[in-house]
């Protein structure tokens, strides 16, 4: 996550995507991109997690969603989160560290599952 949403790189990639020729047809009709895996991998600086103070300010995972299923990529999507990447820097997030390690060997873990 970059600013809060993401990073203008891949908003560009995703707007070459994104185009009538790959949109889910208003009736449900096949999409050309459709029927494939997608796996999301992301960093954030924050968490976003349930029960965080950030909780209600993921404008990423939901966006991000919204863009897939609007190409046929959203019957197998996952989201693999590494969060708070930068309490490891940031002075004042020291106290997060344990969290911030716990969630990477999380996504480490998430990530080996659907490779073997």
């Amino acid at each position: 996550m970059y600013n809060h949403a993401i990073p203008s790189t891949v908003k560009a990639w995703l707007d070459r995507l994104v185009t009538p020729a790959h949109v889910v047809t208003p009736d449900g009709g096949p999409a050309l991109l459709g029927g494939r895996t997608v796996v999301v991998v992301t960093a954030r600086g924050g968490s976003y997690a349930p029960g965080t103070p950030r909780e209600g300010r993921d404008h990423q995972e939901p966006y991000l969603r919204s863009v897939f299923g609007s190409i046929g990529l959203a019957d197998d999507l996952t989201f693999v989160h590494a969060e708070p990447t930068l309490a490891a820097v940031v002075p004042r997030m020291a106290a997060l560290k344990p969290l911030a390690e716990k969630s990477l060997a999380g996504a480490y873990e998430s990530l080996e599952r659907p490779a073997a």
